[in-house]
């Protein structure tokens, strides 16, 4: 997933111009390796916006995301409606299911380190660098996002259900950020996002205040003697 030359910053590219970018770079490489052609869909970009905005406008969970919940809503939300149309290069079929299946998550990764060098955070691009740190993990990633495309296939209903895409979304957001902190020299230049996770959260839920304080050495040491620090 680092493909690093491909994604050099590009700075006049906004997020959608970065990713339509990628999927040039796609069709010049492994698109014509594996004559999958990738075209950019600028009414599901839209839509994806559109779904950003309800899960992160603070009143059901998320707030003010990170960048690792705003990759991870990106690879949750290709998997619900894919941001690009995929057909064989040769005849300009589309792809079968299973074929969309297969590789609905390979572009989808494809495309992350592009979204993730496109990010505007506090007022600037923050070019953050995403990668796998091992061909294991990046099986084990395709395997996940094909698994949510799948269920979404075949019970396109389930799209509707928020609660479950922001679940989805949180999961994906650690699992970025896992990456992330394993394929860079440290955790430092991410520390100001890292250590604020105060304000992503929903202002009236109480069950996730009390999550960000378990760990506090004198709440577990109240409740059975043990803090761990």
């Amino acid at each position: 997933m680092s493909h690093s030359t491909a994604t050099s910053p590009i700075p006049s590219l906004n997020a959608g111009q970065m990713l339509a970018h990628g999927l040039d770079k796609w069709n010049a490489q492994p698109g014509e390796l594996w004559n999958i052609r990738a075209e950019w869909d600028a009414d599901a970009w839209t839509r994806h916006l559109q779904m950003e905005g309800q899960i992160f406008n603070g009143a059901r969970l998320l707030g003010q995301p990170g960048p690792f919940k705003r990759i991870g809503a990106f690879a949750a939300l290709n998997q619900y409606w894919p941001g690009f149309r995929l057909q064989h290069a040769g005849n300009g079929a589309a792809l079968a299911p299973d074929a969309m299946a297969l590789w609905v998550p390979r572009v989808t990764l494809w495309l992350i380190p592009f979204y993730a060098r496109s990010l505007i955070m506090a007022g600037a691009k923050f070019q953050l660098q995403v990668a796998c740190p091992t061909a294991h993990f990046q099986a084990d990633l395709l395997c996940y996002l094909r698994s949510l495309y799948h269920v979404l296939d075949r019970h396109p209903a389930y799209k509707h259900e928020m609660g479950i895409l922001t679940e989805r979304i949180l999961t994906l957001g650690l699992i970025f950020e896992a990456a992330t902190y394993a394929t860079t020299s440290g955790m430092e230049p991410l520390r100001s996002f890292t250590e604020g996770a105060g304000p992503c959260l929903a202002a009236g839920n109480d069950e996730l205040h009390i999550d960000l304080v378990f760990n506090e050495p004198r709440f577990l040491d109240n409740a059975v003697g043990l803090g761990l620090n």
